[in-house]
């Protein structure tokens, strides 16, 4: 992959091959290797060619971040949306499995306008299932919100405990954090359902 960019020019480049080029370059060496001059070498281009195309470093980082999101496509999996709790635990697993993998990722992960059109379009999935489940919109909020807090909140909670182990010890089986928490909030979930089930035979 690393060769992937070499021919391309001026008039080919264009903000998804940024983007994409800025995620192998954090793949390889964490967030903090994401520099103009980095990528622009990558790309072979100038930095401000790549200027033409984002406006600033932090528009960069939007980019990269979204083309994240894309790449990792958490809601790829075989669970029916219609199981509304497997398809979200499949979802926010693999949430969480993705962003273990990219400890570098971790301090851009409270930052709401960095939500691009990848990621608007996996909270639009996750929203819709909710709803199809017989949340009320203000339930599905929430939802959401505890859901996505708890699992970027395992991520890291996770990552840094598994840092602070020994070679020897990393190696060993350590349970997450996600599975049981993920529990919880779908029992709770489940109750709300239920008392809506149950105000709605009532009126």
């Amino acid at each position: 992959m690393k060769n992937s960019f070499r021919r391309i020019t001026k008039r080919k480049l264009s903000r998804s091959i940024i983007a994409n080029a800025g995620l192998e370059l954090v793949k390889d060496k964490g967030f903090d290797s994401l520099t103009m001059k980095a990528l622009a070498d990558k790309l072979n281009v100038t930095p401000m060619a790549i200027y033409r195309h984002v406006s600033d470093k932090s528009d960069l980082i939007n980019s990269v971040l979204d083309a994240f999101v894309c790449d990792v496509d958490v809601c790829n999996h075989e669970i029916s949306n219609l199981d509304w709790k497997e398809w979200l635990r499949a979802t926010y697993t693999n949430m969480y499995t993705s962003l273990k993998g990219m400890p570098s990722l971790h301090p851009y992960l409270g930052n709401a306008p960095r939500f691009g059109p990848n990621a608007m379009e996996v909270l639009s999935k996750i929203l819709s299932v909710l709803r199809t489940a017989g949340f009320n919109q203000q339930q599905t909020i929430n939802a959401t919100s505890s859901l996505t807090g708890f699992m970027i909140g395992c991520s890291i909670m996770d990552t840094a405990f598994h840092q602070s182990l020994s070679k020897s010890q990393q190696n060993l089986y350590i349970p997450s954090t996600i599975d049981s928490g993920l529990d919880h909030i779908f029992t709770a979930l489940s109750l709300e359902l239920e008392a809506n089930n149950k105000t709605k035979v009532v009126s």
